[in-house]
């Protein structure tokens, strides 16, 4: 299939909607879901935090996907190229690259801290599965923690094999890399964080934690407040960092950008909000 405004691009698409969806909620689901959303929700007025940050998902994220989906399947290319394509074709300024630009450069800087602790996951899972966590108490796991992070050479090799990890399956392309992994990947994530949530349920306060995460407090509601609800409903849905532009440079033309940004935004909060009811009842218990 051609592709970029004056077909000159080639490249292979999405197999379906649902791995392309798959893809996109496991680009926009991370930290902002599973660590940052749930405590700032808790610790700034529960519900109401919610209620606002909901908000800002549907009335500013929401269009914003489907705009930034749209970018990536019109120029077909890698966010720079297709930026400086649609601003020669509406005849706009070059001012406007830097948008591409900027779509390639954030995620960089995150990954000189997301790759870091992605390393320190690889570190967890390895001692999860040595059985290293058994009667393990809070203060052992602390130290356990600080003696992992205050060896430079251990973080080191953690974080060079979560890169090499990711080179090798994007060097493999859509079809062989990013889909192959997205059809287990994120199906195993929701899975997992089910039979967390449950275990939360039934082994630990849920009651405490869905009242921290969930009750309304709105007198905590401020400026600030809802300035950070805003910057979450970004960060969490990943609005802005090439991932969607990127993604959408491999979608058929038969795909509905609308109905693809629902299906995005809902997960994406879902996934919030089910690790809220993950973590805060075992903090409680």
């Amino acid at each position: 299939m051609a592709g970029g405004i004056d077909g000159n691009f080639q490249h292979e698409k999405w197999s379906s909607e649902t791995v392309f969806l798959l893809a996109c909620i496991g680009g926009a689901v991370g930290l902002g879901n599973l660590w940052r959303f749930p405590f700032m929700a808790g610790a700034n007025g529960g519900g109401a935090f919610v209620l606002i940050y909901i908000a800002f998902v549907i009335l500013l994220c929401l269009p914003l996907v489907i705009v930034e989906l749209a970018l990536g399947r019109r120029g077909n290319c890698s966010p720079v190229q297709t930026m400086k394509q649609l601003t020669a074709e509406a005849g706009a300024g070059s001012f406007w690259h830097i948008v591409g630009w900027i779509s390639v450069l954030l995620p960089v800087v995150a990954m000189s801290y997301y790759a870091v602790i992605a390393g320190w996951s690889i570190d967890y899972v390895y001692q999860a599965a040595i059985n290293s966590f058994e009667n393990i108490s809070g203060e052992e796991s602390g130290n356990a923690f600080g003696t992992m992070v205050g060896s430079p050479m251990r973080v080191l090799v953690l974080h060079a094999l979560f890169i090499s990890c990711g080179v090798f399956v994007v060097a493999r392309g859509v079809g062989k890399g990013i889909e192959a992994l997205m059809r287990y990947m994120m199906p195993a994530l929701l899975i997992m964080l089910v039979i967390l949530a449950i275990n939360s349920i039934f082994r630990s306060d849920i009651g405490a934690g869905l009242s921290f995460l969930f009750d309304a407090d709105f007198s905590k509601i401020t400026i600030e407040v809802v300035i950070m609800a805003l910057g979450q409903a970004f960060f969490s849905v990943a609005v802005g960092v090439g991932m969607l532009m990127t993604y959408g440079a491999y979608l058929p033309q038969e795909v509905s950008l609308g109905k693809a940004a629902v299906w995005i935004i809902t997960a994406d909060t879902f996934v919030a909000m089910l690790a809220g009811i993950v973590i805060f009842p075992i903090v409680f218990q």
